[in-house]
């Protein structure tokens, strides 16, 4: 079995045009009455709302920008991880674990600070409030990656980076290993293919050979409406 898994989204429908009026009739004395017309304000006519699959809020991310030593995860209002690289919900491969729409990020972000089993460090608790809280923030911690299906372990800094997206009750979080990205190469792509057009070279000779692959993970491109056997052979079709 191969669960895609959703989020859904929905927004409250209201009928705030200014022509939609009401006639009212109030008694003034048993011998007169007189109508009134009132605006009728914000009269709600119902829910929209609609099932987002998880994997193309992913794509959004652009993950082969973050590389293979960052990593993005997005948190609810109520703490719980929309998505999370260490977010494994499925047990054996195929049984959905009870609650797994509920992990909370502080399930998943394992602090190097050799406390017991659901004593969580303080310093973690407060980052949780602020994201919850939807502000803007920074911040390094201590943690335990694991790695190589679990059997080994890396003590890594990392630096943390969260902001609130705009209109939804979403926190965005970003994580890095200490120093990692602090000195980039700014190449502008227009400029790096004019430069080899001027050298004469093919574009495509680049991707030449069976010696690379695209990162299963990743997503550059896609075609909407043509499949293709490998994403190789997709980025080529490009």
């Amino acid at each position: 079995n191969v669960y895609q898994f959703m989020t859904t989204v929905s927004m409250p429908i209201y009928d705030r045009r200014e022509n939609a009026l009401i006639n009212l009739t109030t008694d003034i004395n048993p011998a007169a009455k007189i109508n009134l017309q009132v605006t009728r304000i914000a009269n709600i006519l119902g829910v929209a709302g609609t099932d987002v699959p998880i994997n193309e809020i992913k794509k959004l991310l652009s993950p082969f920008t973050l590389g293979v030593n960052g990593y993005a995860f997005i948190v609810t209002n109520n703490g719980y991880v929309l998505f999370h690289p260490d977010f494994r919900p499925i047990f054996q491969g195929y049984i959905l674990k009870p609650a797994y729409n509920s992990v909370d990020m502080i399930e998943v972000e394992l602090l190097d600070d050799d406390r017991p089993a659901r004593d969580f460090n303080p310093v973690l608790m407060t980052i949780r409030d602020s994201i919850i809280n939807q502000s803007t923030g920074s911040k390094w911690m201590l943690v335990k990656n694991h790695f190589d299906e679990m059997k080994r372990v890396a003590r890594v800094k990392r630096q943390y980076y969260w902001t609130a997206i705009k209109k939804t009750p979403f926190t965005l979080v970003i994580s890095y290993p200490e120093q990692y990205g602090v000195s980039h190469m700014d190449i502008r792509a227009d400029q790096e293919i004019h430069r080899i057009s001027i050298k004469g070279t093919n574009l495509r000779s680049v991707f030449s050979g069976k010696r690379w692959k695209i990162h299963p993970d990743w997503l550059f491109c896609k075609h909407s409406n043509r499949t293709f056997k490998t994403p190789e052979i997709e980025l080529l079709y490009f």
